[in-house]
């Protein structure tokens, strides 16, 4: 073990990222309401939650693949992609969505 890591800030970031990828499920339920009209909103719930549940399986698979091939780093650089292609989404949705009241 190499004395000059600083497990401080790398357990600190990966609790930042668990938070992340956790309070988003929170976010697409309130997504989900303010988007979808009242007549599909349950539907549409149940569908986002089952696409996250697929995601979260597939997700496992590939982050293992990725670890494998590329290590450490590569895993945590990896995650770059797909957080950026969400916030781009985000961004396009928030344009579209007028505020909820």
């Amino acid at each position: 073990m190499v004395s000059s890591q600083q497990w401080g800030i790398i357990f600190f970031l990966i609790a930042l990222a668990g938070f992340g990828v956790g309070g988003q499920q929170l976010a697409l339920n309130y997504l989900v309401v303010a988007t979808y009209p009242t007549e599909v909103k349950s539907t549409a719930t149940g569908w986002a939650i089952g696409m996250g549940r697929f995601g979260a399986i597939i997700g496992s698979a590939i982050r293992g693949s990725v670890l494998a091939a590329f290590g450490t780093n590569g895993y945590f650089f990896s995650l770059i992609v797909p957080l950026v292609v969400c916030y781009l989404c985000v961004l396009i949705l928030n344009k579209k969505i007028a505020p909820v009241r």
